[in-house]
């Protein structure tokens, strides 16, 4: 026996056997899957399917979207017609309105230049070369002739006096004596000081490391050894600003001394304070065990300038070339 029942999806009359009664199945009508159950409608009559409605239903659909489709297209044709038409009568106006009057160009005058001041009026001198009487006239002062007055004929023509020129010869500078026998003239890199070194038969840069404060500085200079032995040499060291302050103010002299002497492989036995262009100096005599030297030594910044004339004895550092050497020492920048 079958059973009968209704599709939930479209209520169309379903049969299925008894045997698939609880199993899901399928609409004839709209394919609608569901599970059968006995419903207890098996003696009614058969109502009329609802399918064809609804599959006519179905069809409607497309064409009430496709009106709508069209409506819409229809409508916005109208409105881009609209606004074409109205842009087109804005540019028409631009273009068919009168153009604006330019204001009137208003030209440029120059202004004329105020005329120069007449000449003054040239006085003709009256036969004989008196001038015009000057004074009061009938009608009111009378006219001043400036200028010299014209004597007049058969006076006395007086020359014009000239104050004599002096003419002074030429100012002749002496000329200068020159370094005996020969010599060059030494300044260091630095520009702080110049000397006179004698001819010898040597001459040399002198470089040489000195240490002071337990740091080693170069000392730049230049060396002329002469035929007896006897060496003059002129050098400066750069002392860095660092190690200057480490060095009390009132010790420098004595510490670059020191430094210089121990150098030398002598003692100083003998010092003397000296000063040029106001910076203070120091002339001292430094003992060997087989050679006597002498030293001039300034400071100024962060310079330590001094030269040097050593021997076999005090008579080589006291020569008349040493002598010339150290006079012959002059601060160029004492900044």
């Amino acid at each position: 026996m079958a059973i009968r029942l209704e599709c939930p999806s479209c209520d169309a009359a379903v049969r299925v056997p008894d045997a698939d009664e609880g199993k899901k199945v399928s609409c004839p009508e709209c394919d609608h899957r569901f599970v059968a159950r006995n419903q207890g409608i098996a003696t009614r009559p058969a109502a009329p399917s609802r399918a064809p409605a609804r599959r006519a239903e179905r069809a409607s659909e497309p064409e009430k979207s496709g009106g709508g489709m069209v409506l819409a297209l229809v409508l916005g044709g109208g409105a881009a017609v609209v606004l074409m038409l109205a842009l087109g009568g804005v540019g028409l106006w631009l273009l068919l309105r009168p153009a604006k009057a330019s204001p009137p160009q208003v030209a440029a005058t120059i202004p004329t230049p105020p005329a120069a001041p007449a000449a003054p009026p040239v006085v003709q001198l009256p036969q004989g070369g008196q001038p015009p009487p000057v004074g009061p006239g009938p009608v009111g002062p009378g006219p001043v002739v400036p200028g010299p007055v014209v004597p007049g004929p058969g006076a006395p023509v007086r020359p014009i006096e000239r104050p004599p020129v002096v003419t002074r010869p030429p100012v002749v500078e002496p000329p200068k004596p020159a370094p005996p026998g020969g010599g060059k003239q030494y300044t260091p890199k630095n520009n702080r000081y110049t000397i006179l070194m004698p001819p010898g038969v040597r001459t040399a840069q002198l470089t040489r490391i000195v240490r002071i404060n337990r740091r080693a500085m170069p000392i730049e200079g230049s060396l002329v050894l002469l035929k007896d032995g006897t060496s003059f040499s002129a050098s400066s060291i750069g002392v860095p600003a660092v190690v200057m302050r480490e060095i009390p103010a009132d010790e420098r002299f004595n510490v670059f001394r020191d430094a210089i002497a121990k150098q030398l492989g002598g003692k100083v036995i003998a010092e003397e304070a000296i000063e040029q262009k106001g910076i203070a100096g120091k002339d001292y005599r430094i003992q060997g065990e087989r050679s006597m030297a002498r030293m001039r030594m300034y400071l100024i910044g962060g310079f330590v300038l001094f030269a040097v004339v050593e021997g076999k004895n005090a008579d080589a550092v006291d020569s008349n070339v040493a002598d010339v050497f150290y006079a012959s020492f002059q601060l160029l920048d004492t900044k």
